[in-house]
Parts: structure tokens; C-alpha cells; sequence
């Protein structure tokens, strides 16, 4: 009797053994086991470090995560940061999500540096559209941005299908709030930001130009968008950021993950989460700054599915980067506007920087359709200026018809442009017209 029970309490013991080792086996990969390649042989382990489309495409093969840590604090500049500190309380968000002084409760005319919700409480009902205006000031910081790219369209089947080239002019954003101290510029229209962005070749889209111009109170975007074929220029509502750009698979509010008007949407928080996202370069880059203070950054080379040799995942995936693990907030955007060609946008934030990695994009019968990261490397100077909320390229997947368009952008990447650089001037009609013949 006394045999038997040790040997049921034996077979008890291996029992408990086992199902510890198969449990820890199962169990997420936690960031501290960072270092691996996931695939889609161990993909399940590391679900809750995936958002889902890029758990999918793990999972189907498209991509291979090789993860990583950085060596570096990926993190805003200090000034800026303790101008953010300055502006805690001052600002608050209106019903329909613009950004406001609480003085006067209207958008400050003054210029706000650094963040202006340097404090966010996700029990806030606001906390969602104030954690994007802080996106978007977190950019302004930089004045005035110059970028060059390649703009790819890539089928599953086929590869890479078009190419189209933004040189000479390229992209340019002048950012009339957000600056540095003493390099504020006259905004008499109340502007944000204006926007150029000019296609160079093939032949067939050169002068397909757009401009856009966003205003600060609740004027609608203004879009001008350059014809061709007829030599006029095209104006539009904001609502047409949300048409297809070029026939690909991406729309003008995708430009930097939001590129869009923060009150055309509806903001909601609905959770935290770490997620793997893409780094081009895990160590510290190391920019240069022109005798005028230009801020010049350079990016890693970069490689895809489609130009690496014996790859067998999807052709649109990079293939140089490795994944480091960043905490964010989920935030969902819902348009206002019913002609807005989308529906459910899921963003997942960084919480220390305010960049947006990964976003998911549902149509408007609510399923699941497009979605879109963006790769980035880190660059500074000496004096603390640094290139958090500029990206090396975005890879945006309509997994309905299996096709990606990707932008590369190319070296070197101007950004704190002075004053006579690039100025107000630029985005006039005259000028548009110019660029665009």
C-alpha cells in the first residue's frame, strides 16, 4: 500500500513537472528575453508583443522579426521637454478636439513650445486627442522639414510594380507653430503647418504636385492638387485626403502616420501595450548641422523583401531592421466626416516620445483592412537636437489585395531649416504653380 502511494504520488510529481515546463513554454516572451528572431515557427510566443496585422503577417511568413535592444536613451531633448513642463495646465482640448488656452479658450495665437499636455491621465475622456496634439507638437519642434523619397508600389505576385521619384523639391513642411524661442515667424493667417509634395518622375506624374494648408481654429484643411493634363490647379476640402494618392494604397493623411486635422476625427484610448517595432539602426547615428544650423540627418541603407537575395516572405517587408520593444498607448481615431472614405484607424503610441509606430485601418463596414508602420533610426547633435519624430520610410499593406506602397525616404534629410530657408512665400499659389509646370 505504502509502494503504491508512492508511486501515484511519483507519476503526480513528473505530472506537475511537465505541465510547469509545457506552461512556461507557452507563455509570452517577456521583453527581458529580447534577442531572439521570431518567426513563424515561435510567433505564438511572443503574441503579446504584436500588434495584430503584424502578428498575422509573423504568423503567415511575410516578415521575420529579428529583436533587439538599443544602446542609446531613445528619447525628446531635454530643453524641450522642460519647456513641456512649463506648459502643464495652461491648455486644454474644445468639444470638437481642437487645442485651446484655457485663458481665453481659443487656440493660443501666441507660440506654444514642447508638448502642450506634458501630463496625460487616460482617465481623462480627452487623454486621446490630447495625446495626438502632443504628436504633433512634438514634430513642430523642428521648424521646417526637406525630404527627398522613392515611392514603391509592390505586388505580392509581381514585386515591385512602379516606382516614383520626389526629388529636387520633394517634401517640405513649414511649421508656423511649435518653434524654438525666438524663431517664431509672422502667421497673420493662422496657419499650422503648410505642405508641399512634388513628384519628380517618371514622365507620366511629373507636376502632380499637392499643397496643403492647415489652419489652427476650425477652418477645414484647404488641398490644392496640380492637373497636368490640363494645367490647373484643383482646390479641395480635407475630406479628399482620404482618397487614393497616386492610385496607390495610401492617402494624404497618412504622411507621417497623422497627417490629417485632429478635430475631423473622434479620439479614444483604449488601452497600453509594449509592442516590437522597427528600428533601422540600433545604435546612436550621429547628424550634421550645415554653417546656417540645418540639421542634417542620414538613415541607414535600407533593405526589402524585394531586394534581398533568397527571401521568402512578403516582398514588402524591411528586412534590415531589427525590432526593439516600446511601451505604448492604443489610441483609436473614428472620422467625423461620413464621405470619409475609412473607418476605425488604431494607433499604437509611444508613450515617452509620442511617435506613432503602428497603425491599423478598418473600411467603414468595420473590417479589417490596411495597415501601415513606419521604421525609424536616431540621430543627434551636440547641442541636444535630435530627429525623434522623423521616420526612414513607411510601409503601408492593403492585405484585401495582398499590395503595399512603400516610401524609402533617401539621405540627406533636412530638418530645422532657418527661417530663409524655407518661408511662407514657398506655399503660395505662384510658387505652387511654378513647381508644379
Amino acid at each position: 500500500m505504502k509502494e503504491k502511494r508512492i508511486r501515484i504520488f511519483g507519476r503526480l510529481r513528473w505530472t506537475l513537472l511537465w505541465a510547469a515546463i509545457l506552461l512556461c513554454w507557452a507563455a509570452p516572451i517577456k521583453a527581458g528575453e529580447i534577442g531572439k528572431t521570431v518567426d513563424n515557427t515561435n510567433v505564438s510566443q511572443y503574441k503579446d508583443l504584436l500588434p495584430p496585422a503584424l502578428y498575422k503577417a509573423v504568423e503567415r511568413g511575410d516578415y521575420i522579426l529579428p529583436t533587439a535592444t538599443l544602446s542609446f536613451p531613445f528619447k525628446l531633448p531635454a530643453s524641450f521637454l522642460a519647456a513641456s513642463e512649463k506648459n502643464a495646465g495652461k491648455y486644454d482640448v474644445d468639444k470638437e478636439g481642437n487645442l485651446i488656452d484655457k485663458a481665453t479658450g481659443k487656440f493660443p495665437k501666441h507660440n506654444v513650445y514642447g508638448l502642450p499636455f506634458p501630463h496625460i491621465d487616460t482617465k481623462d475622456s480627452k487623454s486621446g486627442v490630447k495625446i495626438i496634439w502632443n504628436f504633433k507638437f512634438m514634430r513642430y519642434r523642428t521648424m521646417s522639414v526637406h525630404a527627398s523619397g522613392i515611392v514603391y508600389w509592390v505586388d505580392e505576385k509581381k514585386g515591385v510594380e512602379r516606382v516614383y521619384r520626389m526629388d529636387g523639391q520633394g517634401s517640405t513642411y513649414l511649421f508656423y507653430q511649435g518653434r524654438p524661442p525666438g524663431r517664431e515667424i509672422e502667421n497673420p493667417s493662422g496657419f499650422l503647418y503648410q505642405c508641399m509634395l512634388c513628384y519628380e518622375s517618371p514622365m507620366s506624374v511629373k507636376g502632380m504636385n499637392t499643397m496643403n494648408w492647415e489652419y489652427a481654429d476650425d477652418r477645414d484643411n484647404t488641398v490644392f492638387a496640380y492637373v497636368p493634363v490640363i494645367r490647373r490647379v484643383r482646390k479641395s476640402s480635407g475630406a479628399s485626403r482620404s482618397d487614393s494618392s497616386m492610385g496607390g494604397d495610401s492617402w494624404n493623411d497618412l504622411a507621417n502616420m497623422w497627417d490629417g486635422k485632429n478635430s475631423t476625427m473622434t479620439w479614444k484610448v483604449v488601452g497600453e501595450k509594449t509592442i516590437l517595432v522597427a528600428f533601422t539602426d540600433i545604435n546612436k547615428g550621429q547628424a550634421t548641422e550645415e554653417p546656417d544650423g540645418t540639421f542634417l540627418r542620414r538613415m541607414p541603407e535600407k533593405k526589402f523583401g524585394y531586394d534581398t537575395p533568397g527571401w521568402k516572405g512578403a516582398p514588402w517587408a524591411i528586412t534590415s531592421a531589427k525590432w526593439v520593444p516600446r511601451k505604448c498607448w492604443v489610441v483609436e481615431q473614428m472620422p467625423k466626416d461620413p464621405y470619409y472614405n475609412w473607418g476605425l484607424h488604431v494607433n499604437y503610441v509611444d508613450k515617452e516620445t509620442f511617435s506613432i509606430w503602428h497603425k491599423e485601418v478598418y473600411d467603414k463596414a468595420g473590417q479589417f483592412q490596411v495597415w501601415m508602420i513606419a521604421p525609424r533610426s536616431y540621430c543627434e547633435l551636440p547641442d541636444g537636437r535630435n530627429d525623434i519624430g522623423e521616420v526612414d520610410a513607411y510601409i503601408i499593406t492593403n492585405e484585401k489585395v495582398r499590395h503595399s506602397t512603400m516610401s524609402n525616404i533617401e539621405n540627406p534629410h533636412e530638418l530645422y531649416l532657418p527661417a530663409n530657408r524655407l518661408v511662407p512665400g514657398d506655399f503660395t499659389m505662384s510658387n505652387f504653380l511654378k513647381a508644379s509646370k
